[in-house]
């Protein structure tokens, strides 16, 4: 069945007692129909059928607003576009008004003025203006909700294509959106929005931060003529591109004084999404802001895509996970990621049948689209035996850069589990090469029986030089481990000339990381002399500063993990908690494989504060994610975790 025509403009023949001008008197219905046609999604009723019914029309009916109406009523527009041509000496005006023609209010006055032989620009102008005019009532969808004041370009052509770029990417048609998007920049260079949309469908579609990070800085250089909304959006936008949630005070205030802000709030909730954890909030504050933007427009789908995730990962919630995945499906044009959806729900949700059949379909999966469905499978516990068995459904991928992608989910998933043996088998092949040194401090931090040899040529003072930021972050902090005072102070100092680098490049973002981590390392070492209070000063000054994505999310993740570790030493079991719980059902953003021992611990916290049925559910919890965990292992991680132990000279940071 056909869906509903688009709504309809009718632009009526101009108005004009001047003879030199009858040609475009009717020459408007010809070239605004031509120019509106597609705009937005409105459809330009043809010209030939407005001027039908306007010749029949007046044959029996004066002249009038109300009769101009009629045509455009007779012709099924929603709305008319009446106008006038007036000549002043060599020059002509165009002059209109846009009527709602249902409740014939209305809606904007335009009007544009030059030389005869420029009409085709007066025409460009008068398109934008009756755009704006259309476009800002918000109440004919499918057409887009654009702020008047946002539209900064002068270009027709740039608008056209914006607009049909926002139809996309409210579709996640992002292949399609980043076209159009790019013709609107090609037709004007400052078009702000433009700008700014062409980079977030850019992180969306192919997660390039560094190239969507200048064009959002583009975006804010031309941002003068934009309304400060529009301005607090970017704003916040750039810095979470750049891996910080600076933006969330601004956001958290626009939607209190603005509730019916759909993009506010689901900026919002992406970027508590993506590094709320890292800014210690719990990741419901992120389902809360996209559900709201789903209440206020359920045709947006972006919101969707994370609730789904969330839906999975954070709730294990198979009926609200189905219910999500069907209305997605419904309205995305993105047709691969509904496939995911669908596979990890039967993976995740259903029989051995449903597993055999969705493992049988992931073969044309690309290395990507394998990462993120084996990323879905965390909750329930049960699961992540299943996104094991999607990571290993097909040989490594020939290409280095996959082989260590696929390599490395494979390591933190079984380390999740208590899989130690198997994870450190993951770790012989040459692949792993880029991460060994890292995966191995990850696992001797934890408390886990890591052999020291291999330590000791990943991170010891005869190991090879590595480019790796994590390798490079926990060689400083193992030498701390191990009382190697001069490798420990060499490696700060390499951080500090680092960052100076950054700053002296412009890299600004880079330069704060690594200060902050420098920060971080410091009180770990202070925590590692006995001096655990003037440590967790520093710690939680860095843990709040050296946030970011990838590899900078991961040591964030470390940051949180020995501030939650060592108040939990300390005695200080509701600081140790705030540090340790914003973890939650965060599968996306670094520092799952933290997750089991965490709660471990935080059952330890809670029951420290009385918060006993916590307590149970953490400790059930680290129980279903560890019930296949190598023999003897469990018991001696629980005996490890003792708040009590101080840590030994040369052993994680938590105890051993």
């Amino acid at each position: 069945m056909a869906g509903a025509p688009a709504p309809g403009i009718a632009v009526l023949p101009f108005a004009g007692n001047d003879p030199a001008l009858e040609v475009w008197r009717r020459g408007m219905v010809d070239l605004l129909s031509t120019s509106l046609d597609g705009a937005g999604g409105l459809r330009a009723i043809d010209a030939r059928t407005v001027l039908a019914r306007w010749n029949d029309r007046r044959k029996s009916a004066s002249g009038s607003v109300l009769t101009d109406l009629e045509v455009a009523r007779a012709c099924g527009a929603r709305y008319a576009l009446i106008g006038s041509a007036v000549s002043v000496g060599d020059r002509v005006r165009l002059a209109a008004r846009v009527y709602d023609v249902r409740t014939q209010e209305t809606l904007g006055a335009i009007q544009a003025q030059g030389p005869i032989d420029g009409v085709l620009d007066m025409v460009d102008r008068l398109s934008i203006e009756v755009l704006r005019a259309v476009l800002g009532t918000g109440e004919a969808l499918p057409l887009p909700r654009v702020d008047l004041a946002s539209i900064t370009t002068d270009s027709l052509a740039a608008l056209k294509a914006y607009l049909e770029g926002e139809a996309f990417f409210r579709r996640s048609d992002f292949r399609r959106a980043k076209s159009a998007y790019a013709r609107a920049v090609e037709a004007d260079s400052t078009f702000a929005l433009a700008l700014y949309r062409l980079g977030t469908t850019i992180v969306w579609g192919e997660d390039d931060l560094e190239a969507a990070e200048i064009l959002l800085g583009k975006a804010l250089r031309h941002a003068r003529r934009l309304p400060p909304r529009e301005v607090l959006l970017l704003r916040a936008d750039l810095a979470f591109v750049r891996g910080s949630p600076e933006g969330l005070a601004d956001l958290r205030s626009a939607v209190k004084n603005h509730p019916d802000d759909v993009e506010a709030w689901y900026l919002l909730g992406e970027i508590l999404f993506h590094l709320g954890v890292q800014a210690l909030v719990p990741q419901a504050e992120s389902e809360e802001a996209f559900r709201t933007a789903v209440e206020l427009d359920p045709s947006f789908t972006l919101p969707y895509v994370h609730l789904i995730e969330i839906a999975f990962s954070a709730r294990g919630d198979s009926g609200r996970a189905a219910r999500l995945i069907q209305t997605y499906g419904s309205l995305t044009a993105d047709r691969a990621v509904d496939r995911r959806n669908r596979l990890a729900f039967h993976l995740a949700f259903g029989s051995a049948t449903d597993h055999r059949s969705a493992l049988a379909e992931i073969d044309s999966f690309s290395v990507q689209s394998l990462l993120l469905l084996a990323d879905y499978l965390w909750e329930p516990a049960r699961v992540r035996s299943q996104a094991e068995r999607v990571l290993t459904s097909r040989p490594l991928p020939a290409r280095h850069g996959d082989a260590v992608r696929v390599l490395r989910a494979l390591y933190y998933n079984r380390l999740s589990r208590g899989r130690l043996r198997e994870a450190l088998a993951t770790l012989e092949t040459v692949a792993a090469d880029d991460f060994r040194g890292e995966a191995l401090y990850v696992a001797f931090t934890m408390g886990l029986p890591v052999p020291p040899a291999a330590l000791e040529a990943e991170l010891g003072p005869g190991s090879a030089p590595s480019a790796g930021l994590l390798q490079t972050l926990y060689g400083i902090a193992y030498a701390a481990d191990t009382g190697r005072r001069e490798r420990y102070a060499a490696g700060l100092e390499g951080l500090r000339a680092a960052a100076e680098r950054s700053r002296l490049a412009g890299d600004s973002t880079s330069a704060r990381f690594t200060i902050a981590a420098a920060r971080g390392l410091e009180g770990y070492a202070l925590w590692r002399q006995g001096l655990p209070a003037e440590g967790a000063v520093l710690l939680a000054e860095a843990q709040g500063n050296a946030t970011g994505w990838k590899e900078r999310a991961e040591f964030n993740a470390m940051l949180r993990f020995w501030l939650g570790a060592l108040y939990v030493q300390m005695g200080d079991a509701s600081q140790g908690e705030r540090y340790l719980r914003p973890r939650e059902g965060v599968h996306y953003t670094a520092g799952y494989w933290q997750d089991p021992l965490q709660e471990a611990l935080l059952a330890r916290a809670y029951a420290s504060l009385g918060q006993h049925e916590k307590a149970r559910r953490a400790s059930a919890a680290f129980a279903a994610a560890w019930r296949e965990a190598d023999p003897g292992l469990r018991e001696r991680v629980e005996k490890a975790w003792s708040p009590s132990k101080a840590p030994p000279a040369a052993a994680p940071g938590p105890g051993a």
